[in-house]
């Protein structure tokens, strides 16, 4: 076989044992010896063939294709499927392991903003699409008034699919005075696509959008997992950055008393002091 032949083969059977082995998202990371002692008791033939210490390094090639599904986190142990969310049923999909990354990079933006900011995307509120990824929350009081502004933001590594994903940023219009939809891309696309269809969405939900725009390059290894823009982008010296675009502003609106009392109470805030418990912010 050839060596090519033998690189498809080898990415074929990683694969579909990464898959049997339900390692589907960041939480579920199997690591390399994990992956080939599957393959070594279910295909014996090919770990005959196939040492470990050469599966390493097709493994090592498989993170950098972009034809592979397979991912492994820079800097993490491990590696996983990353398979498109129209896979799997609404109660199965992987957690977003690839958005996530992005959440520090929009509450550092939010807190400079004067917002103290928390991910949410792991608390069940308000039943379905009531977890916003990121709320931020600012309170201004004079005398005796006290005013609380929620903000939220829906979070995804892409626009695709947006016609449908937008709307769990709508949802948010429940109880948030002001919601962004905010996703991740190539500096070449979000500068030559065309915007308008996006822009509609955004006026007529009023939805504000926000895009993490970043070299071709650098966005490729992004989706792949094999950098942390923030960490990254943090360090001195450091040729990786990314730019944060609000191509559509949210307006602030008044919201119902009772649907902003209970998205609170879930979040812990009860009384103004609890807001300064609450989240982070800059100091």
């Amino acid at each position: 076989m050839s060596i090519l032949g033998k690189y498809s083969e080898a990415l074929k059977i990683a694969t579909e044992a990464l898959k049997k082995l339900k390692a589907i998202d960041c939480d579920n990371k199997k690591k390399a010896d994990e992956i080939y002692d599957y393959i070594k008791k279910n295909n014996p033939s090919f770990a005959k063939e196939m040492p470990l210490s050469n599966f390493r390094g097709y493994l090592s090639a498989f993170i950098r294709d972009d034809n592979s599904e397979i991912v492994k986190e820079s800097g993490r142990n491990g590696y996983y499927l990353k398979i498109a969310e129209e896979d799997f049923s609404e109660e199965k999909k992987p957690k977003a392991c690839i958005e996530k990354k992005l959440y520090p990079i929009l509450e550092q933006w939010l807190q400079h903003k004067g917002y103290k900011t928390k991910d949410t995307s792991n608390i069940k509120i308000m039943k379905k699409w009531g977890n916003p990824d990121i709320t931020g929350i600012k309170i201004e009081q004079y005398l005796q008034n006290t005013e609380i502004e929620i903000l939220t933001i829906e979070v995804k590594p892409t626009i695709d699919n947006f016609h449908q994903l937008f709307f769990e940023a709508v949802s948010h219009r429940r109880w948030a005075n002001r919601v962004y939809f905010a996703f991740a891309s190539p500096l070449s696309e979000i500068l030559q696509k065309d915007n308008e269809e996006l822009r509609y969405f955004s006026e007529l939900f009023h939805v504000g959008i926000v895009v993490i725009s970043m070299e071709d390059d650098i966005y490729k290894k992004f989706l792949k997992g094999q950098i942390d823009l923030y960490e990254e982008s943090s360090k001195s010296n450091s040729e990786i950055s990314y730019d944060i675009y609000e191509i559509s502003s949210t307006l602030y609106e008044s919201k119902q008393l009772k649907w902003q009392k209970q998205f609170l109470e879930a979040l812990g805030i009860e009384t103004p002091v609890d807001v300064g418990k609450w989240g982070s912010q800059i100091d």
